[in-house]
């Protein structure tokens, strides 16, 4: 059963990702750290929301999660819902990968050659699911995924080549900008993208 670290007070916020998080912990090896829903700032500003992040033995994934019930098709950079073209969470994923690798390597020259992988996993099964095949190693099913994330292979491009780290090393060079991810007012059908300004 794997271990969730949560300093930060982070919590799924809907239900796709409490599935998520919750199944991922029961089903994944005892070394492997899941830190639940955090915002990641960087220099200049930016700040990345993520889903959970996985620290694995041998890498760091950066897990997006999406719960969709009705037609999904992941193409490269494309992205449907029900005929209805939305961002592309597998491209915005991969970003946030590279962002994280260059913060951890920033911090600590000992994370240098650590593999920093992005994946999609799927809250539950679709009514009609296609994914196209330069994404197909991109993006899971909640079934699959605890098989493909504690798969060396399936994460690392060379995973002969995954060099030793410790998991304190990753802690300690995100922990100074962790923080739980601001939770999102929703009016009606309608979802606030983003925060303008607070009364404090």
């Amino acid at each position: 059963m794997a271990k969730i670290w949560n300093a930060h007070n982070g919590e799924p916020v809907n239900e796709g990702e409490r599935l998520v998080v919750e199944r991922l912990r029961e089903e994944l090896p005892d070394d492997f750290l899941i830190i639940p829903d955090i915002q990641i700032r960087y220099k200049f500003g930016r700040v990345d929301e993520i889903d959970a992040l996985l620290v694995t033995p041998f890498c760091v994934v950066v897990v997006e999660i999406k719960d969709y019930k009705g037609q999904v098709i992941f193409g490269a950079q494309q992205h449907w819902v029900d005929q209805e073209e939305r961002k592309d969470p597998v491209g915005v994923n991969a970003g946030r990968a590279r962002r994280i690798k260059g913060k951890l390597a920033d911090a600590d020259s000992r994370l240098g050659s650590l593999w920093v992988a992005d994946q999609v996993v799927l809250a539950r099964e679709p009514q009609l699911l296609d994914i196209q095949e330069l994404v197909k190693s991109k993006v899971t099913t909640l079934e699959r995924a605890s098989r493909r994330l504690s798969d060396p292979e399936s994460m690392v491009p060379n995973a002969n080549s995954v060099q030793p780290f410790e998991t304190e090393w990753v802690l300690k060079a995100l922990n100074f900008n962790l923080k739980r991810r601001a939770k999102r007012e929703s009016f009606g059908a309608y979802k606030a993208t983003e925060l303008i300004e607070t009364d404090s």
